[in-house]
């Protein structure tokens, strides 16, 4: 990725603080985003949230790094609501092409999505590791697997806020580890039982297609 050629570059805006959310709640959107190996709506009863991270921290140097355990650590994705300068809610900037083909005869496409610079860099962060050994590294950019990440944003028009917490009670959270991102519409464990417990248990915020107000609506 160079420059902003194939990615939307967003930076958080100076001055505001993020915010944490309470110990065990956690934000998910729906799978609308492109996925390997999946046909056009195969995925979208499924949702997609946060990770919980593994590994070690060396806090003796500057800046303190993080080498992450990919067999303990959680794969998770990066979800986002655009709002465009009216206030419309949008599933994508218009002005951005869908894809970019990048080899002749058009058999690879580079599918063009958009990233928060946290880092201030100008380009997106996969972290220090291959999830998938070298052989998926594009993959990288999509999952977030260490806190350093800055994955390509996922743009959908409602989130769910749930319970993670009781999810990790009610299923075996021991195998959402690992790197297994699911293909041919199977999603992997993780975002199976989060999807079934956030269909059943999660609280719906909406955005007002045309003011993006928002509305809040309980399952």
């Amino acid at each position: 990725m160079v420059d902003d050629v194939f990615a939307d570059r967003f930076v958080p805006v100076p001055g505001v603080p993020t915010r944490d959310l309470p110990a065990g709640v956690l934000i998910a959107g729906p799978a609308f985003g492109f996925v390997t190996d999946a046909s056009v709506g195969q995925n979208d009863r499924q949702w997609r949230t946060q990770p919980r991270f593994a590994g070690t921290t060396n806090a003796a140097v500057t800046p303190p790094t993080f080498t992450p355990d990919l067999a303990r650590t959680e794969l998770g994705w990066a979800i986002g609501v655009l709002f465009g300068p009216d206030g419309r809610v949008l599933s994508r900037n218009p002005q951005q092409v869908l894809e970019v083909v990048t080899a002749a005869g058009g058999n690879q496409n580079a599918y063009v999505k958009s990233f928060v610079d946290y880092d201030g860099n100008g380009f997106p962060e996969r972290g220090t590791t291959s999830a998938f050994g070298g052989a998926g590294v594009n993959v990288d950019y999509f999952i977030y697997d260490e806190p350093r990440d800055e994955p390509l944003v996922d743009y959908v028009p409602y989130l769910a806020v749930f319970n993670d917490a009781e999810a990790r009670d009610r299923f075996n959270a021991s195998t959402w580890k690992g790197t297994n991102i699911g293909g041919n519409g199977s999603p992997p464990p993780r975002i199976r039982d989060q999807s079934l417990f956030i269909e059943e248990q999660s609280d719906r915020i909406t955005f007002n297609r045309y003011t993006g107000v928002p509305g809040i609506g309980t399952k």
